[in-house]
């Protein structure tokens, strides 16, 4: 079966964050469709696994602190929310010249003659490939267990 339903949606639901029309349009979708019940299990299953493999409970204002302390000592303050390539290189705090390998991947605009990336939008996409490597992961260690019967 050929599902309009992505798995960004899908993560996106399992994490809650998709408005509430978007949440009934899944949670509609999903009792007609055993595949995507069977895909959403298999998220909410990762989910549980990343929860709990996250031991350490870092508190607001610590994790604050952290960033503070990290900003004052990298001098790095304000940061605008449309950057260049090279700025977005120093955000990501990756070599200028990396941003080639990645260029093409990015959520990029081109402004005055320069290719430009929303600070948010850079955000959103190193979360979603944080998200991916994870459920890669935890789906190899999923894999394994149910082969060898441990799941």
């Amino acid at each position: 079966m050929n599902c309009p339903l992505t798995d960004d949606s899908l993560l996106n639901y399992v994490d809650g964050d998709l408005p509430p029309a978007q949440t009934t349009a899944v949670q509609e979708h999903l009792a007609g469709c055993p595949t995507c019940r069977r895909r959403l299990g298999a998220l909410e299953q990762a989910d549980a696994l990343l929860r709990e493999a996250a031991r350490e409970d870092v508190s607001a204002g610590l994790l604050h602190s952290a960033r503070r302390a990290l900003s004052d000592e990298t001098g790095v303050g304000h940061v605008s929310e449309i950057l260049t390539l090279e700025e977005a290189a120093s955000f990501l705090r990756i070599e200028p010249g990396d941003m080639d390998e990645i260029a093409a991947e990015l959520p990029v605009f081109e402004l005055a003659g320069r290719y430009r990336v929303r600070r948010s939008k850079l955000l959103e996409w190193v979360a979603q490939r944080e998200r991916a490597q994870t459920q890669a992961r935890l789906s190899g260690e999923l894999s394994r267990q149910i082969a060898s019967g441990g799941a």
